[in-house]
């Protein structure tokens, strides 16, 4: 059952993405919000690291981004306002379909 549950939050999560293309914030009111915004982070190539000197390091640091995927459940009826600030927000408000979790 929680293998069947997992695989339908997943199919989820993937059409909510879908819904939101490039935006940063989705509301279902009275659902909830969702927020799938882009991180920036850095790393250090080790392998070139080992062939050269410590004090390189700066110069063969990476940066990668990626987006990070949230759902917050509404606790009120009219649900809460996307951010004024941004842009990149979307409102659904049909094809939602509910998922009962036992």
């Amino acid at each position: 059952i929680i293998k069947d549950r997992e695989s339908q939050l997943d199919d989820l999560e993937t059409w909510v993405k879908l819904q939101m293309g490039d935006a940063e914030f989705a509301l279902f009111p009275g659902l909830a919000k969702f927020s799938w915004k882009n991180q920036t982070r850095k790393s250090v190539d080790m392998d070139r690291l080992k062939l050269l000197h410590a004090e390189l390091v700066a110069q063969f640091t990476t940066q990668k981004e990626s987006r990070t995927f949230r759902t917050t459940a509404l606790t009120d009826e009219l649900g809460e306002a996307l951010p004024e600030d941004k842009e990149d927000a979307i409102l659904i408000t049909s094809g939602v379909r509910q998922i009962e979790l036992d």
